[in-house]
């Protein structure tokens, strides 16, 4: 006759603990159009990521970079997003917004982007009016 050791069950009392639970929501990935630029947006939960998948010509990211990160609640978005300048470290702002409830294929968020001193890195303020200051996406294919 065999003879359960305390480690013995101690293993199955954690696989039966770890089997009886709810499986995570499943994670989800999509490409998205954002100023030119395909866009990476990871979903888990509530939790959302977007970052550069294939970035325009021109710009100081490379593909990974993460352009947004937070939460989405209902049909509101709300989280953190970056400002990007070469040679700088990214700037990040807080954003929110909605996701077209009808289709949940158009995304648009808005927050006061940070504006960098001149010629260098330094934040010196924040504009509700600049063109980072209104992130808009629209959706492309399930990567």
């Amino acid at each position: 006759m065999l003879k359960a050791t305390p480690l013995a069950i101690l293993a199955g009392l954690l696989f039966t603990a770890m089997t009886a639970l709810p499986a995570p929501a499943s994670a989800g990935q999509s490409l998205w159009s954002h100023n030119g630029s395909t866009m990476l947006w990871y979903s888990n939960g509530q939790r959302r990521q977007v970052s550069y998948y294939a970035p325009r010509a021109g710009l100081s990211v490379n593909p990974g970079t993460v352009l947004f990160e937070g939460q989405k609640v209902g049909s509101e978005i709300y989280g953190t997003a970056y400002v990007f300048k070469r040679g700088c470290q990214p700037a990040p702002y807080t954003v929110r917004g909605l996701v077209d409830p009808s289709n949940q294929t158009h995304v648009v968020l808005y927050g006061s982007a940070p504006i960098r001193q001149r010629g260098g890195c330094r934040v010196v303020g924040y504009n509700p009016q600049s063109s980072n200051s209104r992130l808009e996406f629209n959706y492309l294919r399930r990567y």
